[in-house]
This record gives structure tokens, C-alpha cells and sequence, in this order.
């Protein structure tokens, strides 16, 4: 009873968060570009509170609600839109996030299909220009993910690994798991570090 007592107790602060959250302006998530440019925006405060809480409202712990993510992203948006060279930014932001905050790039990854589109009409209206370096990524590592449980050969990972093997992850959860083995038997020896990897997400 105790226990259960306190998950629910946890729950309602989380939901609270979460509340408070998205209730903010998106500029307050990615703070604005630096003087000294190139540096990215400071997102120490956000990057804490979904290490250490908003990855709790996932089962697994691997990705943030989908209107989290979107939050997220409208910030970067709001940071580009004040640096002098918006890609670079979105590049920087997204780089951190590789180091402070993986939670953020695996939720965009989950959340790819329903994100992409907004995303680039949105940076191709503000910025005419193709979407940065990082964000391309993240489209060919959902790619990779996709094409590795086709009948087509898989396309090459792009790095780092871990973000090939969450892609392939989400891609499995997708797609159910018939056939997998048969599947995953065309990822060869050269690629043990994303198999291991894929190890820790699944």
C-alpha cells in the first residue's frame, strides 16, 4: 500500500513538471545564443530536469512525451532565430545534446515521423536553406533504423552508434519482432558496436 502511495504521489509531481513546463515559453528551454558566437545557447536547466525527471513519464526511460519534444524543438527554433548563423546553432545545441542530453536526440528519433515534416517547413520558411548537419542526422539514422528491417540491403549507420541503435530500436518496436533475427543477422561483425548498443536500449 506504502508503495503504491508513494508511486502515485511521484506521478502527480511529475505530471506537475511537466505542467509547469509547457507552460513556459519555449525560449526559456534553449536560452538564447551566446555573445561570443560560436557557442551554443545555455540549456543546462532543461537538460537537468529531463535527465533526472521528465524521462521518468517513459516505461523505459529511453525518450520524452512527444509534446515535450516538440517544446524543445520550438526553443531551438527561437535560439536560431536570433544567432547570426542559425545552422551553426542548431548544430551546437544539438551537439551538446549528444554529450548532456541523449534523451533529446532519442525522443526526436521516436517522435521522427510526426516532427520532420514541421521541422523542415518550418526551418526551409524561416531560414531558406536546407536543414542543419545534426538535424540530417537524425533523418538518416531513422532511415538506417527502417532500412535495416527491409528486404533492401541496410544503408550504412551514421554515427555515433548509440544513435543508429536507438533508431533501430524504435524501428523494432514499430514493427513488431517477427522475422527479426533473419533481420538483424545483416548487421556483420564491423558493426558489434551498435549491436551493443542496441543491447542497452532494448
Amino acid at each position: 500500500g506504502w508503495d503504491v502511495a508513494a508511486r502515485l504521489q511521484r506521478q502527480r509531481e511529475l505530471l506537475v513538471y511537466k505542467w509547469i513546463l509547457l507552460g513556459l515559453p519555449p525560449s526559456v528551454l534553449v536560452g538564447s545564443p551566446q555573445a561570443k558566437q560560436p557557442a551554443a545557447p545555455d540549456c543546462t536547466e532543461f537538460f537537468w530536469l529531463a535527465n533526472s525527471e521528465l524521462r521518468n513519464f517513459c516505461s523505459h526511460g529511453t525518450a520524452l512525451t512527444h509534446d515535450i519534444t516538440v517544446h524543445f524543438f520550438r526553443g531551438l527554433f527561437n535560439a536560431c532565430s536570433q544567432s547570426r548563423s542559425p545552422a551553426l546553432t542548431a548544430d551546437l545545441i544539438l551537439s551538446a545534446c549528444q554529450t548532456e542530453c541523449p534523451i533529446v536526440l532519442t525522443s526526436a528519433l521516436l517522435w521522427w515521423p510526426r516532427l520532420e515534416p514541421d521541422l523542415r517547413s518550418r526551418w526551409r520558411s524561416c531560414f531558406q536553406g536546407p536543414l542543419p548537419q545534426e538535424l540530417q542526422r537524425l533523418g538518416e539514422a531513422r532511415q538506417f533504423g527502417r532500412s535495416c528491417l527491409s528486404a533492401d540491403s541496410a544503408r550504412p549507420p551514421p554515427g555515433p552508434a548509440w544513435l543508429s541503435a536507438a533508431a533501430l530500436h524504435f524501428a523494432i518496436q514499430q514493427a513488431g519482432k517477427g522475422s527479426l533475427r533473419s533481420r538483424l543477422e545483416k548487421l556483420d561483425r564491423q558493426r558489434e558496436e551498435l549491436l551493443l548498443a542496441l543491447f542497452f536500449f532494448s
